[in-house]
């Protein structure tokens, strides 16, 4: 189980650590006793190296896993088990000292009985390196160079400060463990991951974590891993030159035959046929939306508008992938960058918003087909995703996504209905403008959250597609229990006249704000409207509901 360990922050921080033993015990058929039982003096460390074992402590015990780091205090008596098979266990008993608090300039050990900052099991992401490290550690402390027993000595400390950092906020400042596991799998693709090891660094017990994690996503942390993982992998094939063993190993897989096998179950094709079909250099032109569309067919552009405000989203984990980066702005005149920028990536088809103007159509036609995105309204992302699957030849793609993202919309509405006491939660969504409160003005999307995610709608809610509707103090003031969502354009103008807003009376009196639900909303994703858009405002919501309801439940419970 993960701890926190603010509480220890000074502690660890003046802790010395001592590396008194190491070795790699071993027991087989011909080993005679094999292992033996012991009194733990000071803090021991198992970490199973091969074959299987068995810990006995105390009155329990436990059968050792690969990739877990097994603690045991001082005062404890422990023994491994083997059964007469073999196997081999990495053993490191370490002294650790702190200064003491009635000598001054001597140390004095943590003692077996106090409070130790590490739990009985620790899972290690890096297992493969861990366990090099400890037959490193092993192998020098037994050597007569006083050099190598040093080193000895400086890759023990390394080793624990690697522990210690891994038990420390594994989610790495995220406030919600769930929400800090999905991060990981997103940021260590490439290491052994597993559902226990997923829900330690959650600090939850397996099956809690996996409930939490179904309830939250609408799947299970394998499937979420291996749908991750396997959407990584295309992006790397995709990428020239790429061995079929170097792209199974850079997300996670050791056997790239397994990984082919999976593969082909989960999108129809072998890795090599499903690269020979992705021979289209589709582009995008003229705002994020389409990156949107083309990755829901699994689709990298080959050229597409990349902003660090704009389209931070896709640049921050696409911008690599996406040979031909555009400009955030579009001017449609001849001599625009987009355009000459669009003539070198030499696209097979280009994807443009509905505003695409004449002038800037025909000049795009010029350099390869044009795909024209449809306007926001109910459902229309449906058709745009379909239609462009159908002229890229992947309808079966776009079919698997839709129902993919119907499953996960369902699971998010019973979530949300569920969060909320059994109701569907009232909401209205504002724009904040230096004129003041507006309508959100997206029809498609709040079509989307009032009808698929459990959100009902205000009676006091503008009209969804009239961006000029105003949102009055008076019309919140009335609404008893509704959630407030607003969206505050980021500019100077807009930025003071949100605090003022923030500040006066008539704020401060409306119902969701002495209640805590007014909810702040970002530009990206709720001013696209794409497939993936979608996806990421159903997960945007659930979080802030999330946060809401813990938060209320800390204010009830205290």
């Amino acid at each position: 189980m993960a701890i926190h360990l603010e509480s220890y922050s000074q502690d660890i921080s003046r802790l010395t650590f001592r590396l008194y033993d190491a070795e790699l015990q071993r027991s087989g058929p011909d080993d005679g006793e094999g292992f033996t039982q012991e009194m733990v003096i000071h803090p021991t460390f198992l970490l199973l190296a091969e074959g299987s074992c068995q810990l006995e402590r105390g009155q329990g015990s436990c059968q050792l896993k690969s990739g877990m780091l097994y603690v045991c205090k001082p005062g404890e008596t422990i023994s491994l088990n083997s059964d007469g098979e073999s196997a081999s266990v990495a053993v490191l008993r370490i002294g650790i000292y702190r200064p003491s608090v009635t000598a001054k300039g001597h140390l004095e050990p943590v003692g077996g009985h106090e409070l130790f900052p590490l739990p009985e099991e620790i899972w290690l992401p890096q297992a493969t390196k861990s366990l090099e490290r400890c037959r490193s550690i092993c192998s020098l402390l037994g050597c007569e160079d006083p050099v190598s027993r040093c080193r000895a000595q400086i890759e023990m400390m390394e080793f624990m400060l690697e522990v210690i950092e891994g038990q420390w906020k594994p989610w790495k400042g995220h406030t919600d463990p769930v929400e800090g596991a999905k991060k990981y799998i997103e940021e260590h693709l490439d290491e052994p991951l597993t559902t226990d090891g997923l829900a330690a660094i959650a600090g939850m017990a397996p099956r809690r974590f996996a409930t939490l994690f179904r309830k939250r996503y609408g799947t299970s942390p394998h499937d979420y891993l291996t749908r991750t993982r396997l959407h990584q992998a295309i992006r790397i094939m995709l990428r020239p030159s790429q061995k079929l063993k170097d792209v199974a190993h850079a997300v996670g897989y050791d056997d790239e035959f397994y990984f082919s096998r999976l593969f082909k179950r989960v999108y129809g094709l072998s890795p090599s046929q499903y690269v020979l079909e992705r021979k289209d250099r589709s582009a995008v032109y003229g705002g994020p939306a389409g990156i949107g569309y083309l990755l829901a067919l699994d689709i990298i552009p080959q050229a597409a508008p990349l902003h660090p405000k704009w389209s931070g989203y896709y640049l921050e984990r696409y911008g690599t992938d996406i040979p031909y980066p555009l400009e955030g702005w579009r001017s449609g005149l001849p001599g625009d960058p987009n355009l000459l920028r669009l003539r070198e990536a030499e696209p097979s088809l280009i994807v443009c918003p509905a505003d695409l103007t004449p002038e800037e159509r025909e000049q795009l036609e010029y350099l390869a087909p044009a795909f024209i995105l449809p306007e926001e309204a109910k459902d229309s992302w449906r058709a745009g995703l379909c239609g462009l699957a159908e002229v890229l030849g992947v309808e079966e793609r776009a079919k698997r996504w839709i129902k993919e993202f119907e499953e996960r919309a369902a699971h998010a509405k019973a979530h949300i209905v569920e969060a909320a006491g059994g109701q569907a939660p009232a909401a209205v969504f504002a724009r904040m403008t230096a004129e003041g409160l507006f309508s959100l003005g997206s029809p498609g999307t709040l079509d989307f959250v009032y009808g698929q995610l459990g959100f009902e709608r205000s009676p006091l809610a503008p009209e969804d597609g009239d961006e000029e509707a105003r949102v009055t103090l008076r019309q919140l003031e009335a609404a008893e229990e509704e959630h407030l969502f607003i969206l505050v354009r980021q500019d100077t103008r807009t930025l003071m006249e949100w605090k003022k807003l923030r500040r006066s009376p008539e704020w401060q009196a409306l119902p969701a704000v002495r209640s805590n639900r007014v909810h702040l909303l970002s530009s990206s994703p709720w001013r696209e409207y794409s497939p993936i858009a979608l996806d990421r405002i159903r997960d945007n919501l659930i979080q802030l509901f999330d946060t809401y309801c813990a938060s209320m439940n800390g204010f009830s419970g205290s």
